[in-house]
């Protein structure tokens, strides 16, 4: 998979640009629509200057099979300040992107996962560990 990555047409600094996304999709069989590659597009044009580096791409290959997994990922990678908990902006840059790869969870928002997730210790934010638990059980039903 590191090949397929690194052939890409953008590759630069262990990096790719987004607008590599579609092809390497298709390079690796994991054809998305155009809505999810435009959604996993914008993810990373806007918070991490539209590269996908290597590292964050492994990591997400590795645990391809745990939607959980993926959405600790995502969670881990957007917490700007490396708190183990995700804020409201946050969480609102990789909804979007959780539901283009899990479109049964359509529909949740802040509000309603917050309620769900920070059930046991009501501090009014979710750890990245209770957010990738309620996104497996989520993704399960």
């Amino acid at each position: 998979m590191k090949n397929i990555f690194e052939a890409m047409s953008s590759y630069e600094n262990e990096s790719i640009s987004t607008k590599d996304f579609d092809n390497l999709s298709i390079e690796m069989n994991m054809e998305r629509s155009p809505e999810q590659i435009a959604t996993i597009q914008n993810y990373f044009d806007t918070n991490f200057e539209g590269r996908l580096k290597l590292d964050h791409f492994l990591r997400i290959l590795a645990v391809l099979h745990d939607k959980g997994e993926i959405a600790k990922c995502l969670v881990v990678a957007t917490d700007e300040h490396a708190e183990g908990v995700i804020c409201h902006k946050e969480f609102v840059d990789i909804l979007d992107v959780m539901v283009a790869y899990a479109p049964e969870i359509a529909g949740s928002t802040y509000d309603n996962i917050l309620k769900d997730a920070d059930a046991k210790n009501t501090n009014g934010m979710f750890s990245v560990e209770e957010l990738s638990c309620l996104f497996n059980k989520q993704t399960e039903n």
